[in-house]
């Protein structure tokens, strides 16, 4: 290709090389339009393409969210209800979803099939420009608001899938105090609105309004196309031109004004909490300030830099002065990098009002005359650089974002994915006051903090809710009569209920069977003994970074004591002081050493067991070939020497407990899904006992008792380190080491004699267990257990998942997500950010006779859920994840003649399988188990159920 010529209706204005990615940067502008398209061209055969609009919110009701939801629900080309989750069912995408920011909306798909890659930017482009939202009403009914009512008696409801997912996140802390960061921060444009939608502003959005904002914004002249990877180049220009962009003249493109810094102020906010929790030491403090421009990518960096040496870990200076002094139990930071005026924000973590001046204090003191000890500096660098030059999937739609974070603002958009440097330039400053005059920017610019004190309410849910109780009253009682709004969602329900017709589902395209990979994507693992130990050797990593993971048994560990060893491993192994390092020596020596540590605890199940289970402690690195000797002895240096001061310990476990609290609201399917799966397998109980109800619970009450327990639990550790680290329990991964850079590390570690490997925990025997938490929505999660296994069981989940569960728990139900999974374990399902969870509940019991009816219709095929469903099985993956499931596979006995038949079984499936399936899942519910998370409201409808609780 050739700068200045036309390749239709696209002319090619640059070619530049970005040697960071291996590839080139190609940049075109349409000429009738002037939208502008950029190619990165890399060998990456995962083909990536995504469509980006400016979106800039003019109110709270989250229009340009909604959007991103409803545009997806049909178009002119594709007619099917919603073409978006027929991608997912049916597509061999690696990536597929749409994202909303403050300032823009992403349409992102990928794939590695050259025709499903074709597929899929044919489908968005049709969604985004052409959406069936103008012809069909329902689509704004369904995933943004409405009035849900079906007798003129009754009181309506506000549902709708936008409303519910947004008042799950205005449950959540840290989303508040930022939205209101944003709103102090940039009053004058765009940024000061909740792009997302205020639950209770959502509802003042107008139809009109929501078509008269797609049809402004959702223009070429306002797009940024952006292709990655090994694309057919000319194709996809010629597709774009003659299909959308030759359509459109020029249009409106849109700049975000930008903000004054303005003068210091400080603004009070309100944060749930439950009403068993103590509102003492809950408040959140937060200090923001806007850094500057979008192009100082110098500074975002070096701000990160001095943040992470201040305040990130539990002894960096600052973040240790104030826990010392008892002000906050703990410290975070955080850079807003995608605004076209980047913020920073510190945040003390579980505090007073009445401490803001004197925290202020303890920062003037500790940055008044702090200097930056150079080899920190170049450690951080250093950590930086390995984490941005290790491949991390999805890769192109990474590489997309990052360059967006100029483009958008029309900055040079190699910026973004050409970083080296500014490394560089960064290594030059540490022997000036260049960071010093970075943290003086932000820490010492007191005049023009904006100050957000979130503040604990036991009852601002209840306010909430009868707020929002008191509109809907009020709005019935304007209305003549209730008829038009019954109406409405009798008309909304018809639809949602009413099938795809053949001709809508011949709209969309398709692949066959024929399009699928036969064969497994394999995973090379050669297993052989060293100074008897076992060793599993993976190929090298094309980068030239090696990884090593090292796994030591907890067979015989007693079921009790899991919680115990979870927390020494997850939060106390690099994360204290060594007897040779503070831990700020050590975290520095970590980000120049061992960029990639992690340690923590998991399992292996034998293939086709459920009654056992492998548990192990797992060291997890990735460094350079020349660091290996350095970052082998700094892992001994922390397995072995780490030192459990009681103050330090304490400070770890009281940001533990803060980090559940707030997972609970946030993720709460999540524990909800492995308390019920503690129910049916080994394993399951394993995760529940080391992440969670159980381990919350563990944890809450070893804070609680920290005093008088303190003595026994340290004597814990210490027996857990002379047993568990020993050469009869411990197994070596690696790839790109020789194994004899283990052998000083094998000798060294004790020779205490192990018992057996497979571990039979005894399963949890309530049927309906609940656990109330804050927060304006609800999680549910269900486990059940198979008397065999069929790998066409995972065939089964994927349909469940996107037909029927979709249809059922998140389209009419309103639950912002909802699935079921199955593996050699069992099945289970889902709901997350749920309204109604009784009724997601009793939907499960429908699924067997959902499946007898998919096969009675002559419509309806099976080939296309065995090609999504084989998608799902073969996700992106950088090298360190393609060893851990190397490991994986070896450690649960599953070798790939296993693997190779069970895809041949899903190749083979037939739709009249599902019969089979069906009464099997049908018997299987009669003996499930309920978990519930949820409000009080939805807690209190309950019958039947086993309260739990974190707390005593």
């Amino acid at each position: 290709m050739n700068i200045n010529e036309n390749y239709s209706g696209f002319t090619l204005n640059r070619i530049r090389e970005v040697p960071d990615l291996k590839g080139k940067l190609y940049e075109f502008t349409h000429h009738k339009t002037n939208a502008k398209l950029n190619w990165i061209q890399t060998a990456d055969t995962n083909k990536t393409f995504s469509i980006t609009f400016k979106t800039l919110p003019f109110d709270d009701t989250g229009v340009f969210h909604i959007l991103e939801h409803s545009v997806l629900n049909g178009s002119k080309k594709y007619r099917t209800r919603e073409p978006f989750v027929d991608l997912l069912k049916h597509s061999m995408q690696t990536f597929l979803n749409a994202m909303t920011y403050p300032d823009k909306t992403v349409y992102p798909v990928s794939s590695r099939n050259d025709k499903d890659f074709m597929n899929l930017m044919s489908v968005y482009m049709d969604a985004v420009f052409n959406p069936a939202i103008y012809e069909n009403k329902n689509i704004f009914l369904q995933e943004g608001w409405r009035y849900e009512i079906h007798d003129e008696k009754e009181v309506p409801k506000f549902n709708g899938v936008v409303l519910n997912e947004m008042k799950g996140v205005f449950s959540d802390v840290y989303s508040n105090i930022f939205d209101e960061m944003f709103r102090q921060l940039y009053p004058s444009n765009s940024y000061q609105y909740v792009s997302g939608g205020d639950p209770k502003a959502i509802p003042d959005l107008t139809y009109e309004k929501f078509l008269e904002t797609h049809k402004k914004f959702y223009h070429p002249s306002n797009a940024r196309v952006i292709l990655d990877g090994n694309v057919d180049i000319e194709a996809v220009l010629k597709f774009i031109d003659e299909e959308y962009f030759s359509h459109y003249e020029k249009g409106e493109s849109f700049t975000i004004e930008n903000q004054e810094v303005l003068p210091a102020r400080t603004s009070t906010i309100e944060i749930e909490i439950a009403p068993e929790d103590s509102p003492e030491n809950r408040s959140y403090i937060s200090f923001g300030k806007i850094l500057g421009h979008f192009y100082e990518l110098k500074k975002k960096i070096a701000m990160s830099i001095v943040h992470s040496i201040l305040v990130g870990t539990n002894e960096a200076p600052l973040k240790k002065a104030i826990l010392e002094s008892g002000l906050a139990q703990d410290v975070d930071y955080s850079l807003e990098t995608e605004l076209q005026q980047p913020f920073s924000i510190l945040m003390l973590v579980n505090t007073e009002e009445e401490h803001l001046e004197k925290i202020k204090e303890v920062i003037r003191f500790v940055t008044k005359d702090y200097h930056f000890d150079p080899k920190e500096l170049e450690a951080s660098i250093n950590g930086m650089e390995f984490h941005y030059r290790e491949k991390s999937e999805p890769a192109g739609l990474l590489n997309g974002l990052h360059s967006l974070e100029t483009w958008l603002y029309d900055g040079d958009p190699i910026d973004g994915i050409q970083l080296s440097s500014i490394f560089n330039e960064l290594r030059e400053e540490i022997s000036t006051s260049y960071f010093e005059e970075m943290m003086k920017e932000f820490y010492d610019d007191e005049e023009h903090w904006v100050t957000v004190i979130a503040k604990p309410s036991k009852t601002i849910a209840k306010r909430r809710d009868e707020a929002e109780q008191a509109r809907l009253l009020a709005d019935q009682a304007n209305w003549e009569n209730a008829r038009p709004y019954i109406e409405e969602q009798l008309t909304l329900e018809a639809w949602q209920t009413t099938p795809d017709t053949k001709e809508q589902l011949d709209t969309m395209p398709k692949l066959s069977l024929s399009d699928v990979q036969s064969k497994v994507i394999l995973f090379p693992t050669e297993e052989i003994s060293y100074r008897g130990t076992r060793v599993l050797i993976h190929p090298s990593d094309p980068s030239g970074i090696v990884h090593f993971n090292l796994y030591f048994s907890l067979a015989g560990l007693p079921k009790d004591r899991l919680s115990e060893v979870a927390f020494f491993a997850r939060q106390l192994l690099g994360n204290l002081a060594t007897e040779n390092y503070s831990l700020s020596a050590l975290t520095s020596e970590i980000k120049n050493v061992i960029p990639v540590l992690s340690t923590g605890v998991t399992c292996f199940t034998p293939y086709n067991r459920t009654d056992g289970t492998q548990p192990f402690l797992e060291v997890t690195a990735s460094t350079l070939e020349k660091n290996v000797d350095q970052a082998i002895a700094l892992v001994q240096e922390i397995l072995f020497k780490t030192k459990f001061e009681k103050e330090f310990v304490l400070n770890l476990l009281k940001q533990s407990n803060e980090s559940i609290r707030q997972s609970l609201v946030n993720s709460g399917h999540q524990y909800a899904l492995l308390r019920a799966k503690a129910h049916t397998s080994a394993e399951g109980v394993f995760n529940e006992y080391t992440r969670g109800i159980t381990y919350g619970a563990y944890l809450q009450s070893l804070e609680d008792h920290f005093e008088e327990d303190w003595e026994g639990f340290l004597e814990a550790i210490q027996n857990n380190i002379s047993v568990i680290f020993s050469q009869d329990r411990f197994i070596l991964s690696i790839a790109g080491i020789e194994k004899e850079k283990f052998e000083d590390f094998i000798f060294g570690l004790n020779t205490v004699k192990a018992n057996g490997t497979v571990v039979h925990y005894p399963l949890l025997q309530d049927e309906k267990e609940a656990l109330q938490i804050s927060g304006g929505v609800s999680y549910t999660g269900v486990a059940a257990k198979m008397e065999t296994y069929d790998p066409c069981f995972q065939v089964l989940a994927h349909l469940v998942t996107y037909d029927f569960l979709w249809t059922e728990v998140r389209v009419k139900n309103g639950a912002y997500g909802t699935g079921m999974r199955s593996n050699r374990l069992g099945f289970n399902t889902f709901s997350y950010r749920d309204p109604n969870p009784i009724v997601s509940l009793e939907v499960n019991q429908k699924i067997a006779d959902y499946l007898r009816d998919f096969v009675k219709k002559p419509e309806t095929e099976n080939d296309l859920n065995i090609i999504g469903t084989i998608a799902t099985m073969e996700p992106l993956m950088n090298y360190r994840s393609q060893v851990k499931t190397g490991d994986t596979l070896v450690l649960s006995s599953i070798d790939d003649h296993i693997r190779q038949a069970e895809r041949e079984r899903l190749l083979a499936m037939k739709k009249e399988d599902y019969l089979a399936l069906a009464d099997q899942v049908e018997e299987a519910l009669k003996h499930r188990f309920q978990v519930v998370i949820g409000n009080e409201e939805a807690v209190s409808k309950l019958d039947g159920y086993k309260k739990l609780s974190i707390k005593e």
